[in-house]
């Protein structure tokens, strides 16, 4: 594998002017390209001009990204079995989330909202019979 990757690389033929490296079919053309490289500065590609829209004459920017995922939570670097002890800690004065109101079958035992409980009473019992 050596062998070969030596054998291209003394293939190659350096430029004397901008000190590439090419095959001998490349270098034929390059002298016509090469000179002119140097002397023209390529511009930076700002994609702000295609993604930004054009009303009338103002150009309106599109909306940058929001830095949610920049900014960080304080507790990230903490372990899982830290941030539950906070929470176990926590005093009564802190909101406790509302009752929802669950209809438990007699027959199986598990809890229904209104509507899926009365679906499920009749399924329910025709099943057991």
């Amino acid at each position: 594998m050596n062998n070969a990757a030596e054998k291209i690389q003394d293939e190659l033929v350096r430029c004397p002017i901008c000190q590439r490296r090419m095959r001998q079919e490349v270098f034929l053309k390059h002298p016509n390209v090469c000179p002119k490289n140097p002397s023209n500065k390529r511009n930076v590609f700002d994609m702000t001009n295609y993604r930004s829209v054009k009303a009338g004459d103002q150009i309106i920017p599109v909306k940058k990204m929001s830095t949610i995922f920049v900014d960080k939570p304080e507790n990230v670097s903490a372990r899982p079995s830290q941030t539950r002890s906070v929470k176990r800690d926590r005093h009564s004065d802190t909101l406790v989330p509302p009752v929802i109101d669950n209809f438990c079958c007699p027959i199986c035992k598990r809890k229904f909202c209104e509507k899926a409980y009365d679906r499920h009473a009749a399924f329910c019992a025709s099943k057991t019979k």
